[in-house]
């Protein structure tokens, strides 16, 4: 009789005599003749996973497949991407807060320089978001963009224009300065103005770039391990 170590296939058959819940004796007995003495001898050595991981093959791999499907990255986006989207997004709900929030109180200059860092931080979402594949950012962009050119002529009597082909603003400070307060006002100050329309839709695509960067990717947005793989629970499912 063949012995591998102080084993010999008798024991070894006797061991797995018991591995017959959802297969049949005969199906069990198959698998240990066909079983390598080198693999007998793992026994020994603490390997009993790799025997284990051979008999549930069929279901483990079922399994596996499975769970890969459901974990892998599903974002549209890279991580790198969503994250710039997050951040500029998050900057112009700030921006456009300033402007909606500030009431009458701010005289010319001031609204200027609020104006101008929203005209800034709206024009670089504008330019992260357009590189996005996933479709809830692109349509908030596309509505962002389509509340401002339902405003062109109102924002263009203030001094600020939209690039037809890029959809950026720009200001003029000079015309901006000059122009009807009331009308800067009517445009920026309180609930339901442009501004807080914008701030609005950058605040839905903040929103979705930091869930999407959540969806099972390696990395995070702030570059920390995401919550799947911190836990461990795709490795760990498998020992």
């Amino acid at each position: 009789m063949m012995r591998v170590g102080m084993w010999d296939s008798s024991s070894i058959s006797t061991l797995f005599s018991g591995l017959n819940g959802s297969r049949n004796t005969s199906s069990a007995s198959s698998f240990i003749n066909n079983l390598d003495l080198g693999t007998y001898s793992s026994i020994k050595s603490g390997s009993y996973f790799k025997l284990l991981k051979s008999y549930y093959s069929e279901n483990l791999d079922s399994k596996a497949s499975s769970l890969v499907s459901s974990s892998v990255a599903t974002a549209a986006d890279d991580t790198k991407t969503l994250g710039k989207i997050q951040s500029d997004a998050g900057d112009l709900v700030k921006s456009a807060q300033d402007l909606y929030k500030s009431g009458s109180k701010d005289d010319a200059d001031t609204t200027y320089k609020k104006v101008s860092a929203f005209v800034d931080d709206y024009n670089s979402l504008v330019s992260a978001a357009s590189k996005s594949e996933t479709s809830k950012i692109t349509k908030n962009l596309e509505s962002m963009q389509s509340l401002t050119d339902m405003n062109a002529k109102s924002l263009a009597k203030i001094g600020i224009s939209i690039d037809s082909k890029s959809g950026k603003l720009s200001v003029d400070e000079e015309t901006f300065k000059k122009a009807d307060q009331t009308k800067v006002k009517a445009l920026f100050n309180g609930n339901g103005s442009y501004a807080y329309g914008v701030a609005t839709k950058a605040s839905m695509m903040e929103y979705t770039a930091k869930s999407e960067a959540e969806k099972s990717n390696t990395y995070s947005a702030n570059g920390r391990y995401n919550n799947t793989y911190s836990s461990g629970s795709n490795y760990n499912y498998f020992l």
